[in-house]
């Protein structure tokens, strides 16, 4: 598809491009503002999300977001997944595709996600982009507009196919450092809870995972006390001790 780009386009276009080659952190729509500005300016979007799907437990792990609080991305894992009617049609595909191509407006209206979700966190028209390397799915991205915005289209279409392979190469070089660290496989924990687990087994400290995961100390505890409930164990030291005996 054809696309006529303006100087500003194709300077955000470069600088985009150049920014999602370097090593990112996975917190990066947090602590790179400068790049994910320029992607949310690039593209017209008020809202970008990622996360990723986790096969294995059947849900999105991972969300992050810029353009609204944390506390969207954080709800969304925690609640609205379940009721998401939109990432189940979107998933299989391999290419930006707008959400009301794979849904009615009149239908998605009348749901819960859009009402208690999407409403009240004002993105309402978006579009969507999963990726894959091979057959696994190393993460999506999520390009919303607030009411009254300007419909996503083809040209929103065309600009993500552009930086397709560039969001594929950064996405997928995440995926396999953030994955490495995962050795431990409890199937009652999260992806990112083994990778926590593995850490804590290798010695690391709350501070020191926090920062390998790019993610908050805070976070790095919550996760904790989530682990020591599922596993039924009273403290790290029980925790270190039941990884070892699994592994012997």
């Amino acid at each position: 598809m054809a696309i006529s780009l303006s100087d500003r386009e194709v300077t955000l276009l470069r600088r985009v491009s150049e920014g999602l080659l370097q090593p990112l952190r996975a917190d990066w729509l947090q602590t790179a503002p400068d790049l994910a500005s320029d992607l949310q300016r690039l593209l017209s979007m008020d809202f970008i999300g990622t996360t990723r799907w986790n096969p294995r437990t059947g849900h999105y792990e991972n969300a992050a977001c810029t353009g609204r609080g944390p506390d969207m991305a954080r709800v969304y894992v925690e609640e609205f997944q379940r009721c998401d009617p939109i990432s189940p049609r979107l998933r299989p595909r391999r290419g930006p595709t707008p959400i009301y191509s794979v849904i009615n407006r009149a239908e998605l209206e009348r749901t819960r996600y859009f009402n208690e979700f999407l409403r009240v966190y004002q993105t309402t028209d978006g579009i969507d982009l999963h990726l894959y390397d091979g057959e696994t799915n190393v993460g999506d991205f999520r390009f919303w507009r607030a009411p009254g915005g300007i419909p996503v289209g083809s040209r929103e279409v065309a600009l993500l196919t552009l930086l397709q392979p560039v969001l594929l190469c950064a996405t997928r070089s995440l995926y396999n450092r953030t994955s490495t660290a995962v050795s431990c496989g409890f199937p009652q924990l999260t992806s990112r809870e083994n990778q926590i687990v593995t850490l804590v087994a290798r010695g690391s400290t709350d501070r020191t995972i926090a920062h390998d995961l790019g993610i908050s100390y805070w976070t790095v505890r919550t996760h904790l006390d989530h682990i020591f409930e599922k596993l039924e164990i009273p403290n790290r030291a029980a925790l270190i001790a039941r990884v070892h005996r699994e592994q012997a």
